[in-house]
């Protein structure tokens, strides 16, 4: 019987699977990192050629309604339905469409991101990515050495923060998935589904948690997306057991520092009586392998000091684990606010920070005091535990009266820090769960015998409400943050970019690609286009990339859906190819540390359920990234490229066809100086660039008859 593609693409998840299993197998303490990397693979333009030429049959563009090859990406063709009107008439956001793929060609059936060509969405949003996201990967390679973990503070990053992700590409504004903060006010299983737990009081709590995908029932305001599994979406990588994903939502996540904070104005020399509810619901895990064990920052990243960096190699079995964490002390000066390595700078984005930015923790003679902290799972049968003090009236007005302050404010801080691989996010690989409960819940917080925090008005509805507005003070409203961390795929003009490409200029007839005009850089363009930022160390090291646009695998018994797409063109015979045009300026392994991946993200995923089984088990969401073996060319080259998904066992999702309903590529980058001993040539600028990208639906070629015994 001949293999059909649904066999194909089972028995490829298979082996995949297994690979990575027998992988977590080897480290008995089952924690999520194993520092293993994913193999290496040489690429150049002449390797390329002959692998176009031995696949040419089937990676052309044939006739029909279904072609050997169906090429799919953003349309030159106006398919979105829109009217210039209403935008409830858009049907197809981005503009995706299958078609053909010819590179610098104004061909109206084209189907590629070539970055110059705006059709369908300019009329109604102007974003330079045409919808692609950029992401940061948390890093993850270990390169076989056992380093501690201050020579790797790049694993140490809050990468859970993506959850507060955000974009600023073009006239459309600040484009998200993410929230301003997790910390929220909510109803807990009053509302929605399978959260677990009921307010402390009253009708709401303040809640540091998700729900699961699907469930809406509490939306920031701010950027309009859910507080559930939707801001998890471009974090994680590599879940490849089960059905597709680790996660375990409703719950909370891995390095993630999400803060809830208030300002207040005590009189002088006056006592300040603290009191609230909580309950937290967190691992004690702390990760041992002395490879991949890894600390946290505890003010900002930029500085790896004593004091800031929290050694989890240092620490042994003290090392860091997930906490709920309570301070007071003075609100930064938002113009000339100090960080870890003493430089002096305004807060860039005032909605969304890291500690430092919240309180002054590294400025000499201004005191900041932990007031309080708890870690583990608080004995949920017993309800809402209690904590109550009295700060002394000197200690108030040592804050008070800090140099700066002028208006003797008194910033209050609840804090949710949590460390790497041991949280709802992880359920599959370590087993935890915290049924539902999340991180921590706080209720009636009380200043001096006044109520300023029960969590009953809805966000932005007035006084003593979470309002993460930019223009809504913090002596009136509570404000919910968390900073994520930086992206860097941006799009910018060739002309502008270093290119010595080894067969000539970008118009010289010899070149072996189309990269033209506007393309993707991988560099950071704070930082002249190096790779990751050579001026702080933690973020030397680098894996990001971004992830497409979603493409639309439901289709139809006959025709096409709303992204031209037919059942047999998706239930491709061969494999699902990545093609793309680049040029590899720096991607020199041993010599720059830099190599390039492809990937996929599949939904959907079904998670882990855990403890609630018919409230959890079962929901779907989106499975985490799937990222390739690692890719070099030692010479400057342009060429095109063309990878297989299915082959190398990216896709992995829960349907049993072995095809997703829904699937964005990935294209990214990962810097390893600290691999191969490299100073001299680390954070090159010599060029990482991506252009006229496009995904190939691909079937094999059909029998050819050579005698008339084979005939039909």
């Amino acid at each position: 019987m001949e293999a059909t593609p649904v066999m194909r693409g089972l028995v490829r998840q298979f082996l995949w699977i297994a690979a990575v299993a027998s992988l977590l197998a080897a480290d008995a303490s089952a924690e999520i990192d194993t520092g293993a990397d994913p193999g290496l693979k040489l690429v150049n333009a002449r390797m390329i050629r002959e692998t176009l030429a031995s696949r040419g049959h089937s990676t052309r563009t044939s006739a029909g309604p279904d072609p050997d090859t169906v090429w799919f990406g953003h349309s030159f063709t106006d398919h979105t339905g829109y009217d210039g009107v209403n935008p409830a008439t858009i049907v197809n956001y981005w503009n995706v469409y299958a078609g053909v793929n010819f590179p610098s060609v104004n061909d109206a059936n084209n189907a590629l991101w070539d970055f110059d060509n705006t059709t369908g969405f300019s009329r109604y949003i102007g974003d330079s990515l045409a919808g692609w996201w950029p992401v940061v990967l948390p890093y993850s390679s270990a390169a076989g050495l056992t380093l501690t973990d201050d020579n790797r503070p790049w694993w140490a990053l809050d990468y859970g923060n993506q959850v507060n992700y955000v974009i600023t590409q073009g006239a459309g504004g600040k484009r998200t998935k993410g929230v301003v903060g997790v910390w929220h006010g909510d109803a807990g299983k009053n509302a929605g589904s399978a959260v677990t737990w009921s307010p402390l009081a009253g009708t709401k709590s303040a809640w540091c948690g998700l729900r699961q995908h699907g469930d809406n029932s509490t939306k920031d305001l701010v950027t309009g997306q859910s507080f559930n599994a939707v801001a998890y979406e471009l974090n994680g990588v590599n879940s490849n057991v089960g059905t597709g994903t680790a996660k375990n939502l409703p719950g909370y996540g891995d390095q993630w520092d999400q803060i809830l904070y208030r300002d207040l104005q005590p009189a002088a020399a006056t006592n300040m009586s603290i009191s609230f509810l909580y309950t937290t619901n967190m691992s004690t895990r702390i990760g041992t392998t002395a490879t991949t064990r890894t600390g946290w920052f505890h003010g900002d990243p930029l500085a790896v000091t004593t004091g800031n960096f929290i050694s989890s190699s240092a620490a042994g079995t003290s090392a860091p684990t997930d906490s709920f964490q309570v301070y007071v002390g003075a609100p930064v000066n938002d113009a000339a606010c100090v960080y870890s390595d003493g430089v002096t700078r305004p807060v860039y984005d005032k909605q969304r920070r890291w500690f430092s930015e919240v309180l002054r923790i590294f400025e000499a003679g201004v005191p900041y005091y932990e007031i309080f902290s708890a870690s583990g799972v608080t004995d949920t049968t017993l309800g809402a535990q209690s904590f109550s003090t009295t700060i002394p009236g000197a200690n108030v007005d040592a804050i008070r009266n800090a140099s700066g302050n002028t208006t003797h404010i008194v910033r209050l801080a609840f804090r949710v820090k949590t460390n790497r691989g041991f949280s709802d996010l992880d359920t599959r690989v370590n087993g935890f769960t915290s049924h539902g409960y999340g991180a921590a819940i706080i209720d009636n917080v009380t200043v001096n015998a006044v109520n300023i925090g029960d969590f009953e008005t809805g966000e932005q509805g007035g006084v003593n409400a979470i309002d993460n507005r930019v223009g809504a003070s913090a002596l009136n409203n509570w404000k919910s943050t968390g900073k994520p961390p930086s992206i860097y795929m941006h799009t910018r003009a060739l002309a502008d970019l270093t290119y010595n490409d080894l067969c000539g200029p970008p118009d010289s007839p010899a070149r072996q690609c189309n990269l033209i005009g506007v393309v993707i850089s991988a560099g950071n363009f704070d930082d002249g286009e190096k790779m990751g930022d050579s001026r702080f160390v933690s973020m030397r090291e680098t894996s990001h990339g971004m992830l497409s646009p979603t493409i639309n695998l439901v289709t139809p018994v006959s025709g096409v859906n709303n992204q031209g797409l037919s059942s047999t063109m998706v239930n491709a015979t061969d494999d699902f190819y990545i093609w793309y045009d680049m040029y590899a300026g720096q991607f020199n392994l041993t010599f720059s540390g830099d190599s390039w991946q492809f990937g996929a993200q599949s939904y959907p995923a079904v998670q882990a359920g855990g403890a609630v089984p018919t409230q959890m088990n079962g929901n779907k969401c989106w499975g985490e990234i799937h990222p390739s073996f690692l890719i070099f060319n030692p010479e400057p080259q342009c060429f095109s490229d063309i990878e297989g998904v299915y082959g190398v066992g990216l896709i992995n999702d829960a349907n049993p066809t072995g095809v997703p309903d829904s699937l964005r590529i990935y294209i990214g980058v990962q810097q390893q100086c600290f691999r191969f001993g490299i100073s001299l040539g680390c954070n090159s600028a010599d060029g990482a660039y991506f252009d006229n990208i496009s995904l190939g639906f691909t079937d094999l070629p059909a029998a050819t008859q050579t005698s008339s015994s084979n005939a039909i």
